[in-house]
């Protein structure tokens, strides 16, 4: 069950302790670069084991405690604890969790919503800046007329994790910060806050810009996730408080959340064939032309029922599987022109065997 909810609320546990941890969060946020500096991969702890320490730190139980100000006293203990246990091995990751347990502060009323809200404003300056660097002319015109989105929050008993969705078939198009039940929501939760910006930035350019998405959400979650991930990469050290080395916290929560989100389920493995054939159909074609075309196909309204783009896709995947280098170099030529794209792929090349995996998961 879902149900819509105040992110503040103070008559409940798991809300009072969702804000302590986004308090630390902040702090650590502030901090990251010092903090992945004192750890980098020649120290004890590594920048992976810090962030687990304190992500351990923060799902200890807690009592239930209706007061943010006790939570975040006793989430500053632990980081002290830290600081001590560490203090003579790596005098720098001491002095950086110092500063972070002197920035941790509570939220004040309306405070928390707000911090929400603008790590979604940065998402989406972040997509909107994706489209204006790597897409063509379709995708630049639509990029300026898509509606913003409303931010909900809500609170699910069947969800394991901190999640996000974006609905647009009902208006006002909205974002919703889903927020799981219990002891497993706070279980990475901190690096799940470290990595809203990429989140809101996904909600947007995977399911609040594009005209059409298939079935199998293999567009939306396989090819532009990956795009995303590598726009992502390449400019998160330009988001406030950014910082080069983000993506590999983000990379973390990814995983992790997707071996909670995905248990006794194929779909992970399923969207990860699909960030390789992106790898390789953007590795072999020229600079960013592979990511312009998946922006200009996103901004082509579908005719029946997408038949073009499900063909696109269907021939591109075929072509990885037999090893047809001469795809990439076809591509190339035809830029960021889908309409092009497609026609050159459909007339010029000889017919191929028919692709399984598409055929499978659709009828699935």
């Amino acid at each position: 069950m879902t149900r819509w909810t105040d992110l503040e609320r103070t008559d409940d546990f798991d809300s009072v302790r969702f804000s302590a941890v986004c308090a630390v969060g902040r702090g650590v946020r502030m901090h990251l670069p010092q903090l992945m500096q004192a750890t980098h991969r020649k120290t004890k702890p590594s920048w992976a084991q810090i962030i687990e320490d304190l992500d351990h730190e923060l799902s200890r139980p807690t009592g239930a405690s209706l007061d943010p100000k006790q939570y975040v006293a006793f989430a500053k203990e632990g980081l002290r604890s830290l600081m001590k246990s560490w203090a003579k091995q790596n005098p720098a990751l001491r002095t950086a969790l110092g500063e972070i347990v002197n920035q941790v502060k509570v939220f004040q009323p309306g405070e928390l919503r707000k911090h929400i809200q603008d790590l979604h404003d940065q998402g989406i300056r972040l997509g909107k800046r994706c489209v204006s660097e790597w897409g063509g002319r379709r995708a630049k015109q639509l990029v300026d007329v898509v509606p913003n989105a409303e931010m909900r929050f809500a609170r699910s008993d069947t969800v394991n994790a901190m999640t996000t969705y974006c609905d647009k078939h009902r208006a006002p198009i909205s974002v919703t910060l889903v927020l799981g039940k219990g002891d497993r929501l706070f279980q990475n939760l901190l690096k799940s806050y470290l990595s809203l910006e990429f989140y809101f930035f996904h909600e947007f350019l995977s399911h609040q810009f594009p005209l059409w998405d298939d079935p199998s959400g293999s567009f939306s979650e396989g090819y532009l996730f990956a795009l995303e991930k590598s726009f992502f990469q390449a400019k998160c050290h330009e988001l406030v408080g950014g910082f080069a080395l983000h993506p590999f916290l983000v990379n973390e929560n990814i995983a992790d959340h997707r071996a909670k989100s995905n248990e006794g389920s194929r779909d992970s493995d399923y969207y990860q064939q699909f960030e390789g054939l992106y790898a390789w159909l953007s590795g072999n074609c020229s600079d960013r032309t592979f990511a312009g075309l998946l922006l200009e196909l996103a901004a082509t309204r579908p005719a029946n029922q997408g038949r073009r783009q499900f063909n696109f896709f269907e021939i591109l995947e075929t072509a990885a599987t037999h090893n047809r280098s001469d795809v990439p170099n076809r591509l190339s030529a035809a830029g960021v022109d889908f309409d092009l794209a497609y026609q050159i792929l459909l007339q010029e090349l000889p017919p191929f065997p028919p692709s399984l995996s598409r055929s499978r998961k659709v009828a699935a």
